[in-house]
């Protein structure tokens, strides 16, 4: 009984970190699309193609990057095309280095 109420009095006097999300839509402006498209070509410079392809999977992230659904439909052909495209070219680098040696 004691302990509870000391536990009692530690739980309600003591101080809560802040963990609440800043939820305020103040002076929140949507990024345009050179905006998004300047992300990516960062997301792809400091990672690869396939994981930034991978992470676009996720409708949360393109919601994110304010890529809606109609627009990714069509980037996605293109972009699974040019990820194929630099697969086989890094490929051929690495054999034209492999038969260099």
């Amino acid at each position: 009984m004691i302990i509870n109420l000391v536990m009692d009095k530690v739980i309600t006097t003591t101080p809560r970190p802040v963990t609440m999300l800043n939820t305020s839509l103040d002076d929140l402006e949507e990024p345009c699309h050179e905006d998004t498209i300047q992300m990516i070509q960062m997301m792809i410079q400091e990672t690869s193609p396939v994981q930034v392809y991978q992470a676009l999977q996720s409708p949360t992230i393109r919601e994110s990057l304010n890529i809606p659904p109609a627009l990714w439909k069509v980037l996605e052909p293109k972009m699974k095309e040019k990820i194929m495209e630099l697969r086989s070219e890094i490929r051929k680098k690495k054999e034209q280095e492999k038969n260099m040696t």
